[in-house]
């Protein structure tokens, strides 16, 4: 196979910027100088890392279970998706309700598979930013950011949801009035299930309990 041509071979500060990544991250994880030169000269090392890259690393990664299915597009605009949830029992924090505002609906109905990980299983990590939690997620290959839809989609749509359960939706956030950054959380408390929504800022991390919901990719 013909090799494909890439800036990255003539660019120094980009192979740099790589190469002193894998470097911090194999030694965070406690490695060493002997495990950095054997990385160098395995061209099977070098072919995971690829793999893993490139979403084709399937042994490296544990088979997933769809936890919900749900449905977008059942309603026509968030003004439709609010009433619905008051309807129904579920509240709406104050930010939730500002980024509900702002969500775009989906023009049809379409069907798609959440999956539950949380903050360690994708990272390996106790705490991780939320750029270390995504960039770890979609490496893996098989899932993919949810449309922002699906937070209030999944609260009207999951009206037996456990006690305590928390369940943050991993999606581009949204930005409140005030201009901070916002993701949806679905969630019930002995106040009743609620649609709220969690702050990201600059030098926020998340547990490694914290669980997320992706799509499954098809």
């Amino acid at each position: 196979m013909a090799r494909v041509r890439s800036e990255w071979r003539s660019v120094q500060g980009k192979r740099d910027e790589l190469f002193n990544g894998f470097i911090d991250a194999v030694l965070e994880r406690g490695g060493s100088d002997d495990d950095l030169d054997r990385a160098r000269k395995s061209k099977t090392i070098q072919g995971r890392m690829a793999d893993v890259v490139m979403g084709l690393d399937k042994a490296g990664r544990t088979a997933l279970q769809t936890f919900r299915t749900v449905v977008l597009g059942t309603l026509p605009t968030p003004d439709t998706y609010r009433a619905a949830l008051k309807a129904a029992g579920h509240k709406i924090g104050d930010y939730a309700d500002q980024a509900l505002s702002k969500i775009t609906v989906a023009p049809v109905p379409v069907t798609l598979d959440l999956v539950d990980l949380t903050t360690k299983e994708i990272t390996g990590k106790d705490q991780a930013t939320l750029v270390e939690i995504y960039e770890a997620a979609l490496a893996r290959g098989d899932v993919d950011l949810c449309l922002v839809e699906v937070g209030p989609a999944l609260r009207l749509q999951y009206g037996d949801q456990p006690m305590s359960e928390w369940l943050i939706v991993a999606m581009e956030p949204i930005t409140d009035s005030g201009g901070s950054l916002r993701l949806f959380r679905v969630g019930r408390s002995s106040r009743g299930s609620w649609l709220l929504s969690l702050y990201d800022g600059p030098g926020s991390v998340w547990h490694g309990g914290s669980r997320w919901l992706f799509v499954r990719r098809k």
